[in-house]
């Protein structure tokens, strides 16, 4: 099975998706891709790791075309994401969290 994510650029709702007017697409040789430094291609791969599918198709829609890009799942992206975001909990979140649910010291954070 196959996960698919649907985008709808409002700003180029009314134009031909190509890398030029939709940002989170690159040109590859000659297909369109979706940019690995996106937060769009790190959603997809959270997506996929979390499901345990191995493809996504991300459909880009405006109103004068409709593009299919497949994106395979990459392990090594993922590991070191999930690497990333356990560092960030570890040391922002989990203290952050702890203090404010079970201490209750509201105000010493602020985000």
């Amino acid at each position: 099975m196959t996960i698919v994510e649907v985008k709808c650029p409002y700003a180029s709702k009314d134009k031909v998706n190509n890398h030029n007017t939709v940002p989170y697409l690159k040109l590859s040789p000659s297909v369109l891709t979706l940019d690995t430094n996106h937060d769009n291609y790190y959603q997809i791969q959270g997506q996929m790791m979390c499901t345990g599918r191995m493809e996504c198709k991300l459909v880009v829609f405006t109103m004068k075309e409709i593009k299919v890009v497949l994106i395979k799942f990459d392990k090594d992206f993922v590991d070191k994401m999930v690497t990333n975001l356990k560092e960030y909990f570890d040391g922002q979140c989990k203290e952050a969290l702890i203090n404010t649910h079970f201490y209750k010291i509201y105000y010493s954070y602020g985000f």
